[in-house]
C-alpha cells in the first residue's frame, strides 16, 4: 500500500509539469492519475513555500470533502487533497 501511495503522488506531481509551477515545485490545479483499477482524483491548492500538506481522508468510501477547510492553509503552503479509488470523484 505504501508503495502505491508513493507512486500515486509521484505521478500527481509529474502530471502537473505542464502547469505553472509554484515556488514549492507543486502545481496548483486538479486532475486524475491512472492507477490499476481506475483513476484517482487529486487537487493541489495554493502556492507558498512552506512544507506541503497531504490530506489523507478516512474511509473506506469516505471522500475528501470534509477536508476542504484545510485549503485555508493554501496561502502559506500547497494543500493536496485526493479521493481514494472507488469514492468521491475517483
Amino acid at each position: 500500500m505504501n508503495k502505491l501511495l508513493i507512486a500515486f503522488f509521484a505521478a500527481a506531481l509529474a502530471a502537473g509539469c505542464g502547469r505553472s509551477h509554484t515556488s514549492s515545485g507543486l502545481s496548483a490545479g486538479e486532475g486524475f492519475i491512472d492507477v490499476p483499477g481506475g483513476k484517482v482524483w487529486y487537487r493541489i491548492s495554493g502556492s507558498g513555500t512552506a512544507t506541503p500538506v497531504l490530506a489523507l481522508h478516512g474511509g473506506p468510501g469516505f471522500p475528501s470533502d470534509y477536508l476542504a477547510p484545510l485549503t485555508r492553509l493554501a496561502d502559506e503552503r500547497p494543500v493536496i487533497l485526493y479521493d481514494q479509488l472507488g469514492c468521491g470523484k475517483s
